[in-house]
């Protein structure tokens, strides 16, 4: 659905801004300088997003997709699924 669509998407980044916020300080601390010459990239959004991949089937609503790079074979495949 639409609700669980836009909570998955906000909590998703919601979770990703604040374990950015975590993980840069920790790395900061790790390196010993305040402006973190060490930046922690794309770490905090890997681990969010293994956490939704790790949450298919159990959630209502999302699911993986078949095809993770052909939206249009995706939709046709939902729209064949409805019928």
């Amino acid at each position: 659905t639409a609700a669980s669509t836009f909570l998955l998407s906000a909590g998703g980044a919601a979770a990703t801004a604040v374990l950015y916020g975590a993980m840069q300080s920790v790395f900061s601390t790790i390196v010993g300088a305040a402006d973190s010459s060490v930046p922690c990239l794309t770490l905090p959004f890997c681990i969010t997003m293994t956490g939704c991949y790790l949450m298919n089937g159990s959630m209502r609503g999302l699911r993986l997709a078949t095809n993770p790079h052909s939206p249009e074979l995706n939709k046709k495949e939902e729209e064949d699924s409805n019928k």
